[in-house]
This record gives C-alpha cells, structure tokens and sequence, in this order.
C-alpha cells in the first residue's frame, strides 16, 4: 500500500502538478486587463503619506 501511495504522489508531482498554472490574484472589482494605477493629480497628501515620507 506504501509503494502504490508513493506511485500516486509522484504520478502528481510529476503530471498534474505539471499542468497547474497560477492565474495570480485579482481584486473583485478591477477589470482582468487593466494596467498600472493611474497617478493622482489632487497634489494634497493625507496624513498617513505624509508622515511615509517623513521616514
């Protein structure tokens, strides 16, 4: 029984494993397609920026 398990994770590792590719993480309501964050122009930082940028 050891070896057939043994066979089995290997057939896994080696096969379906294989197989397997990562889609990534995407937030609910972003578009699938959508580029890098656009810059803000409001020019006013909040406070938690802020005190980032003091450091």
């Amino acid at each position: 029984m050891a070896v057939l398990t043994a066979a089995n994770f290997v057939y896994f590792l080696l096969v379906c494993a294989h197989f397997y590719r990562y889609e990534g993480e995407q937030a609910a309501d972003a578009p699938a397609a959508a580029g890098p964050e656009p810059a803000r122009d409001g020019g006013s930082t909040s406070d938690s920026d802020a005190a980032l940028l003091k450091t």
